[in-house]
């Protein structure tokens, strides 16, 4: 059940007394985040997480729940250090919506979990497209103010003591409108001047009429008309696009017409690692066999056993040892590894048919849940296992590469550092520096399938198409070239089919290209490196998936209040003491 609250916008005025009977300042990066982003938005999606039925106790309130969720991993910590910082930061909690300081306890850290298992990863999606269409709504009103100042909507970003212009002096030469004069030029037209000076004779006459005056000079010259430098590239694709103009359009292609292609879409892929242990075959099936003697256990514990009953035989000591007969080996041979699977498999066969023939006795399920979900991974481990050993192969459908985190799946990428990973594989969009998750999978996925999907969210949340659309070679599909050209989309990358000699336009071209798809690394780069998607941490499917979701409104936080960064330089100069914290500076004022 979820208690409806209508949240009271953003808090535009501080209280005096907040804490400490001081006042919080304002240019603090938690007060300026706090009145920008949409709670009553995201408020009214995370009530839709909650049982309509008005019953039980009330869910905690969504800002509450989302904010601490973005401190985490905005500040990169752990839950239960995450609700220490809540405690003792009166900026924390100002984030969050309270109206007074305290020093109770605000959240749970252990409430952080269930918090990520119930959001569901179309509301996570859903709530990354609220809070950026709230950022670029900002932007564009923070452009069309006078002077390029930004302003906040709660006030001015700066204060008034802070300098608004700025004085810039320089020096140039004003050449004048004269030829380039040369020691022959100069000399002509000194003594062009001492003949003019001279008094002319009185004996002579005026010249006739019929005699030859002055001079005719001819010459030619070619007049440019003001159109850009043609080349072969560019006259064909202006020929193409004025056939499509001549033929007759249906009212939809005029519409879109209207529609003017603007913007670059940049789509790409990547892994996120979960923290496994690197999987071999040997070391799964004896962790499966080890689980399966711990189940074995419970089932023929003391107080379960029927009178005369013996506990079965499960040879753990001798399986143990060999299994580290060869696990020590620093460089086993395949014959060995093979040999030392087959007696694996022999022995957690073994075990299975015991817990089988045990709950068959009973007549009943006598494991508990968590125990139950264990059996069932370790019986799909055993028949991939077996499949792959008789088969003599290494590859299967939905493989199982850890008995912890089972969903977890291993995905080819072909790099040459690290050719296969065991994680989720997510595809991204960016859009002015703004990244959206267009789709996350613990399976592998071709994400050039994504492509018209990609363009299309684009269109609907613009309201026009691309102009560019900047991906690497395994988009450029036909289906996808064909779907782009139709719409007027220029799709970066080289031509299909055998390659041929390419103009300087073509190269400056794919040149450019190449440097505009930067920015999507480099946020590969800054989620890896700074934020969580180096090493999801996380051991459920949704508190992984929550975790790669948090990360991506993260760093679109993280983009948004790059346009502050320069005010910390004014507080450094003052003397304020920050913490540095990702790309931008927060302001810790309990630094001792």
């Amino acid at each position: 059940m979820y208690s409806w609250k209508e949240i009271e916008g953003q808090l535009e005025l501080i209280p005096v007394q907040f804490t400490c009977n001081a006042t919080l300042k304002e240019d603090n990066i938690w007060v300026r985040l706090a009145n920008v982003i949409p709670w009553s938005d995201l408020e009214a999606r995370y009530a839709k997480t909650f049982s309509t039925v008005k019953r039980g106790r009330p869910g905690i309130n969504a800002r509450i729940a989302l904010g601490a969720l973005i401190i985490q991993a905005l500040l990169n910590t752990t839950d239960e250090m995450t609700v220490a910082h809540i405690e003792q930061n009166p900026y924390l909690q100002y984030f969050l919506g309270l109206e007074s300081y305290t020093t109770e306890p605000i959240i749970e850290s252990s409430l952080l979990t269930r918090i990520r298992q119930r959001i569901s990863a179309e509301d996570w999606q859903a709530i990354n497209e609220l809070v950026v269409d709230r950022f670029k709504k900002v932007e564009k009103a923070r452009k069309k103010t006078k002077k390029g100042v930004p302003r906040a909507e709660s006030g001015e970003l700066f204060s008034k003591k802070m300098p608004q212009e700025q004085l810039i002096l320089d020096v140039t030469r004003v050449p004048s409108d004269i030829a380039y004069s040369t020691d022959l030029e100069l000399k002509e037209e000194g003594g062009k001047k001492e003949e003019k000076d001279e008094p002319r004779a009185e004996s002579e006459e005026p010249r006739s009429e019929e005699q030859p005056q002055g001079q005719l000079i001819l010459d030619a010259t070619c007049v440019p008309s003001d159109i850009a430098y043609p080349t072969d590239l560019e006259l064909k694709e202006e020929s193409r696009e004025k056939t499509k103009k001549d033929e007759p359009r249906a009212e939809s292609e005029e519409l879109r017409s209207a529609e003017q292609p603007r913007g670059q879409l940049i789509l790409d892929a990547t892994c996120v690692p979960s923290d496994i242990a690197y999987p071999t075959d040997l070391d799964l099936l004896n962790q499966a066999r080890e689980k399966a003697e711990k189940i074995l256990d419970e089932l023929y514990a003391p107080g379960k056993r029927i009178q005369g009953e013996k506990k079965p035989r499960t040879y753990r000591q001798k399986a143990r040892r060999d299994y580290l007969r060869v696990a020590k080996k620093p460089k086993a041979r395949k014959k060995e590894i093979r040999k030392a699977v087959g007696k694996q498999l022999n022995y957690l066969r073994r075990d299975l048919q015991h817990i089988e023939n045990r709950i068959t006795q009973s007549g009943g399920w006598p494991l508990p849940p968590v125990r139950a979900k264990e059996l069932e991974v370790i019986k799909q481990v055993y028949a991939q296992q077996k499949q792959m050993y008789e088969t003599k192969s290494r590859t299967c459908a939905q493989r199982i590469v850890s008995l912890s985190q089972p969903h977890v799946r291993p995905i080819k990428r072909g790099k040459k550092k690290q050719p296969t990973e065991f994680g989720a594989k997510v595809a991204i969009s960016l859009t002015e520096g703004y990244v959206q998750i267009d789709r996350l999978s613990w399976e592998n996925f071709n994400e050039s399938t994504l492509l018209q999907e990609s363009v299309e969210r684009y269109r609907e949340q613009n309201g026009y198409y691309p102009e560019a659309v900047l991906v690497d070679k395994l988009y450029r599909t036909r289906e996808n070239i064909r779907y782009c050209q139709e719409r007027g989309i220029r799709i970066s990358g080289p031509r299909l089919g055998r390659p041929r000699a390419e103009s300087k336009e073509e190269k400056r071209m794919a040149r450019q290209d190449a440097r505009s798809r930067n920015p999507v690394e480099g946020k590969f780069g800054e989620a890896k490196r700074r934020y969580s998607w180096g090493l999801n941490k996380g051991k459920l499917r949704e508190t992984g998936e929550a975790n790669i979701y948090l990360t991506a409104i993260t760093m679109n936080i993280a983009r948004f209040l790059r346009g502050y960064f320069f005010i910390f330089f004014r507080l450094l100069g003052k003397g304020e003491k920050t913490a540095y914290f990702g790309p931008f500076f927060l302001l810790n004022p309990f630094l001792s």
